[in-house]
């Protein structure tokens, strides 16, 4: 079994009680992966993303969570800045 490449980019993003955005829409993108650095949750969705709304990245060091999506995609917390860690595949 071979191997395939595939380029990459990684980021940070500091989210914060606002909806931030974590990575542009990009038609390129195959997916990507968010990691949670710290102990504050982060919540995901759309530009209008709410700690009611957004799908939950629990605040557990390292917990990640992956994407097959070219859009958009936001984050929001309950007010603490978290900074997680984005994985871009293209």
């Amino acid at each position: 079994m071979g191997f395939q490449f595939y380029p990459f980019k990684c980021t940070q993003v500091t989210v914060t009680g606002t909806a931030t955005q974590l990575v542009a829409a990009n038609a390129s993108r195959s997916g990507f992966q968010v990691v949670n650095t710290s102990t504050t949750d982060v919540y995901l969705g759309e530009s209008n993303v709410t700690t009611s709304t957004g799908h939950l990245l629990t605040g557990t060091k390292g917990a990640s969570i992956g994407f097959a999506t070219t859009q958009a995609v936001y984050g929001i917390t309950s007010g603490a800045s978290e900074v997680v860690t984005i994985l871009e595949t293209f």
